[in-house]
C-alpha cells in the first residue's frame, strides 16, 4: 500500500481500524446484529472504499497483517499493558480494538476444514498472523480475559453509538474464547472459495445484493451437495443467520470470475445502454479479469481486451433477446486454459450509471435517489411496471424501438424513492439498494486511475442518499439535482486534488492538466514534420491530438465564436467527447498521417502521463459513435474511416501494453 508508505505505524494502524469501523458499522441495513465478517476480499473492498487504494484481496490481506501485527509486536509485547492497549477511542472516535479484532477472526477464516474446533486449530494460526511465538497455549503476549473484555468493548460501543449488536456466542458456549471470533466466520475459507460456483448455479449476478429468503433456500440446496461437513452444519444451526450474513458479504464483492464444475474459468456479461443523438444503443460488455487473455476469440465471435478490466462492448441485436432470456455463454481457449464468458437469464435488468464505463450498466439491484433505466422481458412486464411505479411513486410507461432485443422494453428514468421488501418472483434483480454511493460516472478518464483532464470531469451521481444527509466537495456544501447528480461541479475546474463526501464516505478524485512536453527523443518516437500553427474550430471542448501517442493541445483562447487550438507538432485530429451527445472528430491534416508506435513498447518502462491523455481520448471518442469531419473537405479522398481505424487499433494496442506491465 504504497501511499502509507511514509507514515508511522500509529497512522497506518489506524486508517485501517477506520476502514473497518466504516465498512461494517455504517451500512444502511435493517440488521441490527453486525458481523465482522473477514476475508481477504472483504479487506480489499474496504481498502478501496476507505483508503482509496486498490489492492488485490491478497495484497490488501498481507497489509493489514503486515500492519496490525507490527502494532502487536510495538504496542502489547513491548509494553506490561498487553491488550489493555487496544481500550479507549482512537482520534477518529473508533474502539482502538476493531482492527486487531478484525486480525483474530482472520485467523478463524484461515483454519480451513478443521473438524475439531479448539484451541490447537486455532492459536497457532492466531500466532503465525501475529508473527510470533506460542508460550504454551496462547500467542505470546496474549491473555484471554483481556481478549474477552475487548469484544464486550465494542459490543457496548455499538449499542451506544450505532443501536446495534455485535454477533456474540451464547453464555454457554464452549471454549468461550475462540467462539467469540469464530461466531463471525461459520464458514471457513474452504467453503468461502466455493461460494462463485453457488453465484453462478444460482443465477446471481456479480454485486448483488439478494433477499434473504431466496439466499437461504438456494443455499441450503446447493450446501448439503458442496459445503465440507463444518458448513453442513453451520446451515443447519443456529448459525445459519451469520452465514447467511457471510455469504451477501462475498456476493456484494463477487467480481463474476469462477471456476466452473469443468474447471474452467468463467467471468460474466454485462449489458450496457448508451444514448447517442437520443437513440438507444445496447451492447454487450465482457468483463476481462486480470487472469483472462487479452483477445478472447470463439465461434461466435472476437474480443479484444481494453486494458481496463473489459473487453471492448459488442453490439447487442434484436435476436438477441432470447439470449437475454435464457442466458448464454462464450467459450475459448488460451495456453490450454478454457475461459468462459456468461450471463445467466433473467426477466428484468436494472441499467444504472457507472464508474466504470459512460452510459448505464447493468446492476445488481436498483440504486435508491438516482435516475436510471430497467429493461423487462414482455412474460412480466405487468408485474414490473407496477412494482416500479410503487418504488418510485410516479407514472411509468415502456417504450420500444428498433434495434431493442426481441420481447424486451424499456422503463426510462426509474428514480427509486422508497423501499419495498416484496419484490415479485423473478424479478429480484429491482430489489432496491439502499447502499450509499458516489459514482464517477463520464469525463475523460486517465486508465484505472482515479484522476481526469482539467475540463472533462465526470459528473458525481449521489445513490442512497438520506433525507439530512449533504453532499461535500473539498469540505463545502453541494446541492444534488433531481436525478441524483451534484450540481455545480466549479471546484472541479481547478487542478489538484478533491475530495467528495457523503456521511462516512469519502471519495478522491484528481483533476490534471496536459503536461505538454513533445521531446520526441524521450519516448525514442519516429518524428514527423513540427509546425507551430494556430488552428480555429467552431464552440466546443475541442483537444487536438498529432501522430505521435502524447501529443495533445488544448484550447489557448476560447469565445462564442469558437476555440482556437496552439499546437507545436503536426496536428492531426480534432477531438470533441461529449457524455449526451457522442463524440465529432476533425481531420486536420491535408495527407494521411498515421500513429507511430514503432518503438512505443521497445522497454518495461510505465508509460507517460501524457500517452495516458492522448489514449483515453481516443479510446473514449471512438466507442462514442464519432461523427467525422475535415477541414479540407476530403473525407472521401482521405477515406478517414480507415486512418481513425489505425489511431483506435493504436490506442488499444497501448491499453493492452499498460495491462501487461500490470501483471
Amino acid at each position: 500500500m504504497s501511499h502509507l508508505n511514509a507514515l508511522s505505524l500509529s497512522q497506518k494502524y489506524s486508517l485501517w481500524n477506520r476502514a473497518l469501523a466504516e465498512y461494517f458499522f455504517s451500512k444502511d441495513s435493517n440488521e441490527r446484529t453486525i458481523y465482522l465478517t473477514i476475508s481477504p476480499k472483504s479487506l480489499a473492498a474496504a481498502c478501496e472504499k476507505y483508503l482509496e487504494n486498490q489492492l488485490s484481496p491478497q495484497e490488501a490481506q498481507q497489509d493489514f497483517i503486515n500492519v496490525v501485527s507490527d502494532a502487536y509486536h510495538r504496542r502489547v509485547l513491548s509494553y506490561s499493558a498487553g491488550l489493555r492497549v487496544f481500550c479507549g477511542e482512537d482520534e477518529n472516535g473508533f474502539p482502538k480494538c476493531i482492527a486487531f479484532l478484525a486480525l483474530c477472526v482472520l485467523a478463524a477464516y484461515r483454519m480451513h476444514s478443521d473438524k475439531q474446533v479448539s484451541a490447537k486449530a486455532y492459536y497457532p494460526r492466531l500466532a503465525e498472523i501475529l508473527k510470533c511465538n506460542l508460550e504454551g497455549n496462547y500467542p505470546k503476549g496474549f491473555n484471554t480475559e483481556e481478549f474477552e473484555k475487548l469484544w464486550i468493548l465494542l459490543n457496548n460501543w455499538l449499542q451506544r453509538t450505532k443501536s446495534a449488536s455485535l454477533a456474540m456466542p451464547d453464555n454457554d458456549a464452549r471454549k468461550k474464547y475462540i467462539a467469540l471470533p469464530l461466531t463471525h466466520v461459520p464458514l471457513r475459507q474452504v467453503d468461502i472459495e466455493k461460494l462463485p460456483e453457488f453465484f453462478a448455479w444460482a443465477g446471481y449476478n456479480p454485486g448483488q445484493i439478494a433477499p434473504t429468503n431466496k439466499l437461504e433456500k438456494d443455499i441450503k440446496e446447493w450446501g448439503k451437495s458442496y459445503f465440507t461437513s463444518s458448513g453442513k452444519q453451520a446451515l443447519a444451526d443456529k448459525r445459519l443467520k451469520a452465514v447467511i450474513a457471510q455469504i451477501n458479504n462475498e456476493l456484494e464483492m463477487w467480481d463474476g470470475e469462477f471456476n466452473d464444475s469443468y474447471g474452467r474459468r468463467s467471468a460474466s456479461v454485462e449489458i450496457l445502454l448508451d444514448f447517442v443523438r437520443r437513440q438507444s444503443f445496447f451492447s454487450f460488455l465482457p468483463k476481462c479479469p486480470d487472469s483472462f487473455p487479452i483477445s478472447f476469440d470463439c465461434e461466435e465471435l472476437s474480443l479484444e481486451s481494453n486494458g481496463e478490466g473489459w473487453y471492448d462492448p459488442i453490439s447487442l441485436a434484436e435476436k438477441n433477446g432470447r439470449d437475454l432470456r435464457e442466458g448464454f455463454s462464450w467459450a475459448a481457449k488460451s495456453n490450454n486454459i478454457e475461459f468462459v464468458l456468461k450471463r445467466a437469464g433473467c426477466s428484468a435488468i436494472t441499467l444504472a450509471p457507472s464508474s466504470n464505463y459512460t452510459g448505464f450498466v447493468s446492476h445488481r439491484s436498483l440504486p435508491y435517489g438516482i435516475a436510471c433505466n430497467v429493461l423487462v422481458h414482455e412474460d412480466c412486464i405487468s408485474d414490473a411496471k407496477e412494482y416500479l411505479e410503487e418504488v418510485s411513486s410516479s407514472n411509468l410507461n415502456t417504450i420500444r424501438h428498433k434495434g431493442f432485443p426481441d420481447g424486451w422494453s424499456l422503463f426510462r428514468n426509474v428514480k427509486a424513492q422508497r423501499y419495498e421488501t416484496n419484490v415479485p418472483t423473478g424479478l429480484e434483480s429491482l430489489y432496491v439498494e439502499s447502499t450509499v454511493d458516489i459514482v464517477l460516472s463520464g469525463g475523460l478518464r486517465l486508465g484505472k486511475k482515479s484522476a481526469w483532464l482539467l475540463g472533462a470531469p465526470p459528473r458525481l451521481i449521489i445513490t442512497g442518499l438520506q433525507q439530512g444527509q449533504q453532499p461535500k466537495i473539498d469540505g463545502i456544501p453541494v446541492n444534488i439535482s433531481e436525478d441524483g447528480t451534484l450540481a455545480g461541479l466549479s471546484h472541479l475546474m481547478q487542478p489538484g486534488v478533491h475530495f467528495i463526501e457523503v456521511g462516512s464516505l469519502r471519495k478522491k478524485i484528481e483533476i490534471v492538466e496536459p503536461q505538454i512536453n513533445f521531446i520526441h527523443g524521450k519516448h525514442n518516437l519516429n518524428p514527423i514534420h513540427v509546425t507551430d500553427s494556430h488552428i480555429a474550430l467552431p464552440p466546443g471542448n475541442w483537444t487536438i491530438i498529432g501522430a505521435n501517442p502524447g501529443e495533445i493541445a488544448q484550447a489557448t483562447y476560447e469565445s462564442q465564436q469558437g476555440v482556437i487550438v496552439k499546437s507545436s507538432f503536426q496536428a492531426v485530429w480534432a477531438i470533441e467527447v461529449s457524455w449526451t451527445s457522442g463524440a465529432r472528430v476533425v481531420y486536420l491534416a491535408k495527407s494521411p498521417y498515421y500513429p507511430q508506435l514503432s518503438k512505443l513498447f521497445t522497454t518495461n518502462n510505465r508509460i507517460g502521463t501524457e500517452i495516458e491523455y492522448w489514449t483515453s481520448l481516443v479510446y473514449n471518442a471512438a466507442i462514442r459513435r464519432p461523427k467525422f469531419a475535415s477541414i479540407y473537405n476530403k473525407e472521401k479522398s482521405l477515406n478517414l474511416q480507415v486512418i481513425w481505424k489505425a489511431y483506435m487499433q493504436a490506442a488499444k494496442k497501448i491499453k493492452r501494453g499498460q495491462k501487461r506491465r500490470r501483471r
